[in-house]
């Protein structure tokens, strides 16, 4: 009768656990980042983000149209709304009604002035919500960065371990 050492020609069951764990470890560490932020670690919501990028773009247009020597009434009328804003606690410079008696009050809207504020508001908000989606993309992932690892990678590793455990014990040999 021929004796064989231990794993000489079978493979050994421990090489399938050490392996599922560390696959299953390295999982609970990409969830960190791919698990989406909870309310408690995301106590800025979009609507915060969005009004402050929206005040840094209608200040820095209205810092562009300081610099000109002869601004055109539209640009007038935008220095305007955005000087009410800034003073006003009710915050309704940029209400549809307010937009809508400013453009009147520049010749309807039909107007090559009444055209023109409504394409300064145009780009004002497509680069106030460009600014936001970017502000909250950083935010997010610095949220994310900041959560605890040690977490996700012993879940990881206990799902991968039990994986490669119980495919071991389902194992046949034929």
């Amino acid at each position: 009768m021929r004796v064989d050492t231990v794993g000489q020609k079978h493979n050994s069951c421990v090489n399938t656990v050490v392996k599922s764990t560390a696959v299953g470890a390295a999982s609970g560490y990409a969830l960190k980042y791919l698990w989406p932020l909870v309310k408690q670690e995301n106590t800025i919501g979009k609507r915060w983000w969005l009004k402050n990028a929206m005040k840094f773009a209608n200040n820095e247009k209205v810092e562009k149209f300081m610099l000109y020597d002869k601004r055109t009434p539209a640009q007038d009328a935008f220095i305007k709304l955005v000087e009410q804003d800034k003073g006003s606690k009710t915050k309704v410079a940029f209400s549809f009604s307010n937009i809508r008696k400013v453009i009147n009050e520049l010749g309807g809207k039909d107007s090559a002035a009444a055209k023109e504020l409504k394409s300064i508001i145009t780009g004002v908000n497509d680069v106030a919500h460009s600014m936001a989606k970017t502000f909250m993309a950083g935010s997010c992932y610095g949220l994310k960065r900041k959560r605890p690892t040690v977490p996700f990678l012993v879940a990881g590793a206990g799902i991968g371990f039990i994986t490669g455990f119980m495919h071991n014990v389902a194992k046949t040999d034929v």
